[in-house]
């Protein structure tokens, strides 16, 4: 049985991580409202340069557009990975990796190589160990460096340039998100979408519940193969930069649930723990009293 002593000691070392915990929550909390703001900004121009494309997608030739008919087929396609740099955030990172093992698997089958892009910290360390252990044999590994959470749309634009130029050299077949598509603050859903090869079809779900603008005068505007090599660049550079910041918002409302379910936790344990330790100085003062009281039996006996 633990001593009174040991109680007290384990009622202060929650006390401790309560305090962090709380803090946490706070700090998640101030992250998360920032996030939110740059993801309200972010979703109409996205679903404006999605429209866009989706027009010019309907209007264009695949055969000249690289990014809407690969010239190799065969080459592996890229996968990109969205995990947090930190843990803490209950289950969202797990999410994310399983979804990603599940695409993989699903790619690879019959031995098809898988160029898999994990950014974030979490990601990279779990399939770096699952590299070394070899049980990606036909999946290589890259790095985009320096992306953070204060990463901007123009350091999008140079990473979807080199996309593009992958898949025109016949290096890439394709490129696929997997991302957390924010909700709510204790609701992120896992997203997995095949931006590239460029379909009308795979484009249209980005224009959310936006209608389609009403077909465009030709007379009045570039052919859609001059409107492609500057739309489709961008389109790409803006639906790489909206799943960062949805990925970036739904980890901090992950992180701000799973503090607040630990400090929640904490103070159940910190009553349970001062009702156990109640207890234990109950016993010791009745065993005490009880001592005393024999010690005085005996005496008048004597």
């Amino acid at each position: 049985m633990p001593t009174m002593r040991d109680i007290k000691r384990r009622i202060h070392s929650v006390d401790n991580i309560k305090q962090i915990t709380r803090a946490m929550k706070m700090v998640a909390g101030a992250r998360l409202r920032r996030a939110q703001e740059q993801l309200i900004a972010m979703r109409p121009y996205a679903r404006e340069i999605a429209s866009l494309a989706f027009h010019v997608l309907a209007d264009s030739d695949p055969i000249d557009i690289p990014l809407m008919s690969p010239p190799n087929p065969d080459a592996p396609p890229t996968v990109v990975l969205f995990t947090s740099d930190r843990g803490l955030c209950g289950s969202f990172n797990g999410n994310l990796i399983r979804a990603g093992l599940r695409h993989i698997e699903k790619l690879s089958s019959g031995g098809r190589r898988i160029s898999l892009v994990p950014v974030g910290y979490k990601g990279r360390a779990f399939f770096s160990r699952r590299k070394a252990r070899k049980h990606f044999e036909n999946v290589d590994i890259l790095e985009w460096p320096d992306l953070n959470v204060h990463s901007t749309v123009g350091r999008f634009t140079s990473v979807a340039s080199a996309v593009e130029t992958s898949i025109a050299e016949g290096a890439s077949s394709g490129l696929v998100v997997i991302y957390a598509l924010f909700h709510t603050v204790i609701t992120q859903e896992i997203v997995t979408h095949n931006l590239v090869p460029l379909q009308p079809d795979t484009v249209r779900p980005l224009m959310d519940d936006k209608a389609p603008h009403e077909a465009w005068d030709p007379e009045h505007r570039p052919s859609p193969l001059d409107l492609s090599h500057a739309v489709f660049g961008r389109f790409l550079a803006t639906q790489l930069y909206r799943a960062f910041v949805e990925n970036w918002t739904s980890e901090m409302g992950a992180r701000m649930t799973a503090m607040d379910a630990a400090t929640n936790n904490a103070e159940d344990l910190t009553s349970s723990l001062t009702l156990e330790y109640n207890k234990a100085r109950q016993a010791a003062i009745t065993r005490e009293i009880v001592d005393i009281t024999g010690g005085a039996e005996a005496l008048r006996q004597q």
